[in-house]
């Protein structure tokens, strides 16, 4: 039983390291699919898929807050990146809403556009850091298992 429910808790791991890795390689993968097209493209880069894909990487920090707690290796930064993901991309929506750059009050310019991209790139830089994480945790895991 002990061996099912390592292999379990690697299974966890593995699955959320993957959907936390999804939401930053999709906007690349896509960009170089269309440089790759035929005739080439413009450069394009959808910066705010990340936060489109929010439900794909809340399901992986989960998947990683499971496998964490059930192996009991690296709590604390899993925990922390799944707590400060939302906190982030909910500030980022919340200054779109209240410096009028969500209704078009204002023009997407200057300060507020500048508060936006820099809550934006640190929410996308929470979800890279628990992406990461969630490889080390594999590893960790992957090692445990062999010991053991």
């Amino acid at each position: 039983m002990r061996e099912r429910a390592a292999i379990f808790t690697l299974v966890l791991s593995l699955s959320g390291t993957i959907l936390a890795w999804l939401p930053l390689l999709a906007p690349l993968a896509f960009m170089a699919m269309r440089l790759a097209g035929p005739g080439g493209g413009d450069f394009l880069l959808d910066y705010l898929m990340p936060a489109e894909l929010f439900p794909v990487a809340l399901a992986g920090g989960l998947l990683l807050a499971w496998a964490s707690l059930r192996g009991r290796l690296r709590r604390l930064p899993v925990l922390a990146g799944l707590a400060a993901m939302p906190l982030l991309l909910g500030a980022a929506l919340a200054s779109a809403r209240l410096t009028g750059l969500a209704d078009g009050t204002n023009e997407a310019t200057g300060w507020r556009m500048t508060l936006l991209l820099a809550l934006l790139g640190l929410y996308a830089a929470t979800i890279l850091a628990l992406a990461i994480v969630g490889l080390l945790l594999t590893r960790d895991l992957l090692k445990a298992k062999r010991a053991g």
